[in-house]
């Protein structure tokens, strides 16, 4: 299992942040030599949130030696390498992404379902945002609706007071999610989008905290909270599309995990995980298992349900020397078979692929945005 350091967060861009980083260490276990001998790395990254921090961590690692592809996709957070070389540099190219300012993990499906904590958290945040907004404009109709000489200096004092004592708070607790992105970044020597929301918000709360000390006639804890609260929405809607994307592309791998009967070579049936299985194993397959690789049929008859992969509903006869994929269903009958392909050489894995792909091309005009953006 990958080792990770808490200095590793807190690493400054560059080639110096490098250095001061405590390499990240036990990638290199997790790199796949492709056949025609490149080496390959899917991991995990955290706190990317616009298409800007994307094109940072891509063109970061093309300045790489020896790095051939280096594609991460917005919404299952996945990074895929790719290079030609030692695959011991895999804790290199971890280190790169960590010295801008990301967390990286070892990608897991069961990781890419586990948002619940995080969406309670955002959606704890617009909560208080939109209360503390609607109180606020409460107390502002009435600095809109009269001038000073009408209201008076204490009563329009009064009320700037209420709102800071509403706004702050509120503005503490839900620009939270701003507000860590942004120390983030700032402490790896880089910037991201939460950078100038939170300069906004802070600077924009102390204005409006100073003025009302000086009897100032303009506060403006109403604007800011309300900048807040339409931050939080989008960031709590685009979190719950991409959380339902993610978790398409989760079902489908989902539909192999578990374990496998493996028949060794004495004849004795060895259970491992789907994720051990290799090219060449031969394998039981009971009546009502999910087949977790593809592969040949060897010995037997039954029924396969394909609606996963054909979407056909009717169930498919199938016989020795028949082709069956991985996370099809075995209806009837327990039979025999070789794994051909397994893991991520399937073609459910290849589906997942084909997904990430298709959500990552992005129309011409979509990308002339991302880039002045």
């Amino acid at each position: 299992m990958a080792r990770y350091s808490l200095a590793a967060e807190s690493a400054v861009s560059g080639e110096a942040g490098t250095d001061r980083a405590v390499r990240p260490e036990g990638y290199d276990a997790l790199v796949k030599i492709s056949p025609e001998g490149l080496s390959r790395l899917t991991v995990m990254v955290e706190g990317a949130y616009c298409a800007a921090c994307i094109g940072k961590i891509e063109s970061r690692l093309a300045k790489e030696q020896d790095m051939l592809s280096a594609r991460l996709n917005f919404t299952t957070r996945r990074l895929n390498l790719e290079w030609s070389g030692d695959p011991v540099r895999a804790n290199d190219f971890v280190s790169a992404v960590e010295g801008l300012g990301y967390r990286v993990h070892p990608y897991e499906f069961a990781a890419v379902r586990d948002g619940q904590e995080e969406e309670k958290f955002l959606l704890l945040c617009l909560g208080v945002a939109g209360f503390a907004m609607g109180n606020i404009m409460l107390l502002s109709v009435g600095l809109w609706s009269t001038d000073q000489q009408v209201m008076g200096i204490e009563t329009r004092d009064f009320l700037h007071w209420m709102s800071a004592l509403i706004a702050l708070p509120a503005i503490l607790f839900s620009g939270r999610p701003f507000f860590r992105s942004a120390f983030r970044a700032l402490f790896s020597g880089t910037t991201n989008m939460d950078v100038p929301i939170s300069v906004a918000l802070i600077l924009t709360s102390g204005i409006s905290l100073f003025e009302t000390i000086q009897h100032g006639e303009h506060a403006y804890f109403d604007s800011v909270v309300m900048l807040m609260f339409f931050l939080l929405t989008g960031r709590y809607l685009d979190f719950r599309a991409r959380r339902q994307t993610r978790g398409a592309a989760a079902e489908l791998v989902g539909a192999v995990t578990g374990f496998a009967s493996v028949i060794l070579s004495d004849g004795s049936i060895r259970r491992l995980p789907a994720s051990a299985l290799e090219p060449g194993m031969i394998l039981r397959i009971a009546a009502g298992d999910k087949i977790p690789a593809d592969g040949s049929i060897t010995q037997g008859e039954t029924s396969i349900d394909m609606a996963l992969v054909t979407g056909e509903t009717r169930p498919e006869e199938v016989r020795a020397g028949s082709h069956v994929y991985a996370g099809t269903l075995n209806l009837s009958s327990p039979f025999t078979m070789i794994v051909n392909k397994a893991a991520d050489d399937t073609l459910l894995a290849d589906i997942v692929r084909l997904m990430e792909q298709a959500e990552q091309a992005q129309a011409r005009y979509v990308r002339i945005a991302d880039r002045v953006a």
